[in-house]
């Protein structure tokens, strides 16, 4: 499991994780999947999302911290991070080509963030999935 990033608590990194809190209010749960839907593809406004949900930027942003624990702009970074995360672990896409499909721009930036929430930078990422992955093959093929 990759380590808690010290920037947020055990819930909220549970939130990104995928465990859903059982009651969230019906304007942050609208926002969170117009958030999920636009973070990947150009960036979706706050503003946006706010008026997507009737309500305004400021109280949006504070139901969100309220509800999951952390800011939109957080959560955002977070789901791109574990979109590169996966995307690593599942493709041989190089890690700029991981960084720009996530949108995110600058490398030195993405690795650094990347570091702070799993533990390793996404080379060595790519090398632990890749190391894990060839040794349950070797296995499978003496059995």
């Amino acid at each position: 499991m990759p380590k808690t990033p010290q920037s947020i608590g055990q819930e909220a990194w549970a939130f990104i994780e995928g465990e859903r809190p059982k009651q969230l209010d019906p304007s942050v749960q609208k926002a969170l999947e117009l958030l999920e839907q636009g973070s990947l593809s150009a960036q979706m406004p706050l503003s946006a999302v706010a008026s997507s949900v009737h309500v305004s930027s400021s109280h949006l942003r504070h139901l969100i911290k309220r509800e999951i624990g952390m800011s939109a702009n957080h959560y955002v970074k977070m789901l791109r991070l574990k979109r590169a995360r996966e995307l690593l672990e599942s493709s041989f896409l190089s890690v700029k080509e991981v960084m720009s499909s996530v949108g995110m721009n600058d490398i030195s930036h993405f690795v650094r963030e990347y570091k702070s929430v799993f533990g390793c930078r996404p080379s060595q990422s790519r090398s632990l999935t890749l190391g894990t992955s060839v040794k349950r093959g070797a296995r499978n093929l003496s059995q």
